[in-house]
């Protein structure tokens, strides 16, 4: 009997003790969580969650409030979706799926309305679109709540559909993981590139400050090298942008205190090789109780873009332009207006100033869900409406600090955490060029034609892009970087040119046709142009008529050099001088058609020939009508009389 008292009292002890164990590790998982500290609230949950590390930690999984099962039950529904929730809200999107699923495996969901919605989500930055589809638009269906959750969960339906279409098509651009020092542990991004140096942001541990810092690396060799050596006020530093000769460096440092960030721009110079103190950009751009971020300084050192939540934006961070004076410091500050920014987050401009466009991250446009970027082009004095830069450029996670190489035009940097579950990467994006391959023959032949001109023209500009003029076997081929709407001509001399419109939007990288061929002709040999009618006696050119003289009308603007005769011809019936005057009327007529087509009547001639050219018999051999020859006798003509 004593011996079972013990045992009992020893029981409820150790209950006890794992019960008081047990609300420890809860109400620092709640006060992690309630304090934005999602990474510690995660690992403190999932001791909570998890059964086999209850265990580990001797805690049993059904002590919860007054060492009650019942109230551990009702407790397992909150530990659940608030381990699903830390992980989504410090982008641990793998992990965070994991759980709400089990949240609506357990119909726990019923409890938490918004499950589906952020499931999706998870879904959708994690590739499984289809799922995310049908999570979301179950979501909106049932959901009764808030609308801004209807919103989010419409955006992100958006967003998945997007980047499935993203992903089904071949990319016209690689991607791989940029080789550089300190791009494989922690986060590293923000990289650019000044006279052959690499400079670029990573984060590491620091043990004083107890927390991961953000510094500016510039690469020398196999390592990196700390731009801010000494930290005694364990700031972070991030985001460096370089004036073109590398003489000024512009930078993002920001401080954490009370569960607040803030974040300024700073600017410093290069001074006998060796970098002076860093100076803060004044109230410009830096306004108080705002936070300005992400300066990218354009080649000639004399703007600045950067992205700020200051007042005057359109919601969330902007992106600002200011003008600078000669020594580095902002002259004004401008909103870049509606077309670039959105009602959400815009973030890490970059100016391309060789394509003169913005490129630049944003929530707020259709995109593939988190960060994508964007480009927009200046023209006529306004930033015209952004474009997605696709895939895979963009990913269905967060992409950002885009810069291209000062070097090779079609090369490009990103940072991504599209293959993370933590922490941004730097990738290298390398243009693949767009090749339009062609197999030339002779229409009338099929014979292999060489020594043809094959020149790629911007279809909107009329710009020459390239011309190649040798063939392998027939075969031409062209290649280009840009993705314009392009004509293709081809030319041959004895053979009318051929012009064909290519889609900049093909989806695959090479064009291939074996169907392209050309039209041989022959200077003062006459071809009949089929289907020209006129009524009885009259040259008035009938509706079909017009239709046949289009086909004129398209050779002489694809072969501007050409001049034409226009002949016109008649049978036999009525008088020789009748007829005459018939055919030159008619010829006549063709030839104005022509013109008001737009071709110039200096390369036009018209004829009529009456019936002194007949090319079949009016009348049979025993007298009698040949209604067949007559039919052929009435001719319309046109002849190359040359260049």
């Amino acid at each position: 009997m004593r011996s079972t008292l013990l045992t009992l009292v020893a029981v409820f002890i150790f209950k006890g003790v794992f019960a008081q164990q047990y609300r420890e590790i809860k109400n620092l998982a709640d006060k992690d969580f309630d304090e934005g500290k999602y990474f510690e609230a995660a690992y403190q949950y999932e001791k909570l969650a998890d059964s086999s590390k209850a265990i580990n930690l001797a805690i049993p999984t059904y002590v919860g409030r007054n060492q009650s099962p019942k109230r551990a039950r009702e407790e397992r529904p909150f530990i659940y979706y608030r381990l699903a929730e830390s992980y989504r809200l410090y982008q641990n999107y793998r992990l965070a799926e994991n759980w709400y699923a089990r949240v609506i495996g357990a119909n726990y969901d019923a409890d938490y309305p918004l499950t589906r919605l952020w499931y999706g989500l998870c879904l959708r930055a994690n590739e499984r679109f289809d799922e995310a589809i049908t999570q979301l638009r179950s979501f909106m269906a049932d959901y009764k709540g808030d609308a801004k959750y209807k919103t989010i969960a419409g955006r992100e339906l958006s967003a998945a559909l997007y980047a499935k279409q993203q992903y089904a098509a071949t990319p016209l651009t690689s991607i791989d993981k940029a080789n550089i020092a300190v791009n494989n542990a922690g986060g590293n991004y923000a990289m650019v590139k000044n006279n052959g140096e690499v400079w670029l942001t990573s984060t590491a541990y620091h043990q004083q400050a107890k927390r991961s810092l953000n510094n500016i690396y510039r690469q020398q060799g196999d390592s990196a090298v700390a731009f801010v050596a000494a930290n005694s006020n364990y700031a972070d530093y991030g985001t460096p942008s370089l004036s073109k000769n590398g003489g000024r460096l512009y930078l993002t440092a920001w401080h954490k205190a009370n569960g607040k960030t803030s974040l300024a721009i700073y600017y410093t110079v290069k001074l006998n090789n060796r970098w002076a103190a860093i100076k803060r950009l004044n109230k410009n751009v830096n306004t108080d109780n705002a936070n300005a971020m992400q300066p990218r300084v354009t080649d000639d050192g004399k703007r600045l873009y950067y992205a700020s939540d200051k007042p005057g934006g359109f919601g969330g961070t902007d992106i600002w332009m200011s003008d600078l004076d000669d020594n580095g410091d902002a002259i004004n500050s401008v909103n870049l207006g509606r077309q670039v920014n959105s009602a959400d987050d815009e973030q890490a401009p970059f100016f391309d100033s060789l394509k003169n466009r913005l490129v630049y991250s944003s929530k707020g446009f259709t995109g593939m869900g988190g960060f994508d970027l964007f480009e927009s082009y200046y023209s006529g004095n306004q930033w015209l409406a952004p474009k997605n830069l696709g895939y895979p450029a963009n990913s269905s996670k967060d992409d950002l600090y885009y810069f291209a190489d000062p070097i090779d035009a079609h090369r490009a940097y990103i940072s991504s955490d599209r293959q993370s579950d933590c922490c941004l990467a730097i990738y290298e994006l390398n243009e693949q060029p767009f090749v339009i391959r062609i197999n030339l023959t002779a229409c009338n032949s099929g014979s292999i034609l060489h020594d043809a001109t094959v020149t790629l023209i911007d279809a909107d500009t009329k710009r020459v892009i390239r011309t190649i003029e040798q063939s392998v076997n027939g075969s031409y081929a062209v290649s280009t970087y840009d993705r314009y709407n392009y004509l293709l001509r081809i030319e041959k001399a004895g053979y009318l040119a051929k012009t064909l419109p290519i889609n900049s939007k093909l989806t695959t990288n090479t064009l291939y046709s074996s169907e392209i061929c050309l039209d041989g002709y022959t200077v003062n040999k006459p071809i009949a142009i089929k289907n020209i009618l006129y009524n009885y006696s009259t040259a008035t050119l009938r509706p079909e008529s017009k239709i046949a003289l289009d086909t004129v009308v398209a050779i002489l603007n694809e072969n501007p050099m050409l001049k034409i005769e226009l002949a016109a011809h008649t049978d036999s019936v009525g008088t020789n001088a009748a007829n005459l005057k018939l055919s030159q009327l008619r010829a006549n007529a063709c030839v104005e058609y022509i013109i008001s087509k737009g071709i110039d009547r200096k390369r036009l001639y018209a004829k009529g020939y009456g019936e002194s050219k007949p090319v079949a018999p009016n009348s049979l051999p025993n007298g009698a009508d040949n209604p067949e020859g007559r039919q052929l006798n009435r001719r319309t003509e046109f002849t190359i009389l040359g260049k």
